[in-house]
């Protein structure tokens, strides 16, 4: 959870040396993969709606 509170401040503040760090980027890629085919933050979890 660390290294996504340092990329989000370095998002935030446009830290771009710290955005140029290999592991923060892969991050980057991870959370946006996520976002983009799930629909949602990894931290959510997941709820099934039963009816």
């Amino acid at each position: 959870m660390d290294i996504i509170k340092q990329l989000l401040d370095a998002l935030w503040q446009q830290d771009f040396e710290t955005l140029a760090n290999p592991s923060l980027v892969w991050t980057l890629y991870v959370l946006l993969f996520m976002i983009l085919f799930f629909g949602k933050w990894p931290v959510t979890g997941r709820v099934s709606a039963r009816r």
